[in-house]
């Protein structure tokens, strides 16, 4: 399984590596903080979940998670907010996201759902 993640904060990214790694095996991480590298991994890479940072480097979240849906409809996209309007999480929702999560009171739910989706996944392939 391989996740992407494009995130505001290398320190909560690396979090996420480390919260993930210790529940699940055979994954491998992209990490991208800046536009121009989340274009060239989602264009370049195929990956199986998306973690996006709503604070995403020049308020580009909803033009990636466009992109994400653009490039592949199968991927998993799990956007991850901070005091996010109703309205905002409508859009996210109405634009593909497959989960919400809020970066302080959901953190620890991210591993849990990766690993059932790897689960899945893995299922599907035996």
């Amino acid at each position: 399984m391989v996740i992407t993640i494009l995130g505001s904060s290398k320190h909560i990214s690396n979090r996420i590596v480390e919260l993930i790694d210790e529940t699940n095996k055979g994954v491998s991480f992209h990490n991208c903080f800046t536009y121009a590298e989340a274009i060239d991994c989602l264009s370049k890479q195929k990956t199986d979940v998306v973690l996006l940072d709503f604070d995403f480097e020049g308020n580009k979240a909803f033009d990636l998670l466009k992109k994400i849906r653009e490039y592949s409809a199968e991927t998993v996209v799990m956007v991850l907010f901070n005091l996010a309007s109703d309205f905002s999480m409508k859009q996210l929702r109405d634009s593909g996201a497959d989960y919400l999560f809020d970066k302080y009171n959901d953190f620890e739910k991210i591993a849990p759902v990766i690993n059932a989706i790897n689960k899945r996944a893995t299922n599907k392939i035996l």
